[in-house]
């Protein structure tokens, strides 16, 4: 038997909450939605899942620093200013980079939510 339908509010990155009913949990529709921070703790909590070969998306901004600039911030944990003095760019532009593909990669499939142990239907 399910469990009855709850309203579940989420903060995304604008500061907004939004919420998520009919028993569909807010991650699902909002990972591109998060902040930056939050995904990269739900990536790190295993809530979010991540790709071991990170996709870099021609068409976007700096596609010659995407690879290091996702793993530098949501593998290794570096900061945005971290990265901007490594890179030589300003910290505005790295989060532009990371947002910009942190989208195209929830867009697309690669990074997507990961259902709790007890969300998923049992059989029996």
């Amino acid at each position: 038997m399910n469990a009855p339908a709850t309203d579940t509010a989420v903060t995304t990155a604008s500061g907004a909450q939004t919420v998520a009913s009919h028993g569909v949990d807010p991650l699902d529709a909002q990972v591109d939605l998060l902040s930056l921070s939050s995904l990269r703790e739900a990536i790190r909590a295993n809530r979010v899942s991540f790709p071991s070969q990170v996709p870099i998306f021609p068409k976007h901004d700096r596609p010659d620093l995407q690879r290091q600039l996702v793993q530098l911030y949501f593998v290794l944990g570096w900061n945005c200013d971290a990265i901007a003095n490594r890179y030589g760019l300003i910290r505005q532009r790295v989060q532009q980079i990371l947002n910009t593909w942190k989208r195209r990669a929830a867009q697309t499939g690669y990074i997507q939510h990961i259902p709790q142990a007890d969300d998923l239907p049992r059989n029996g």
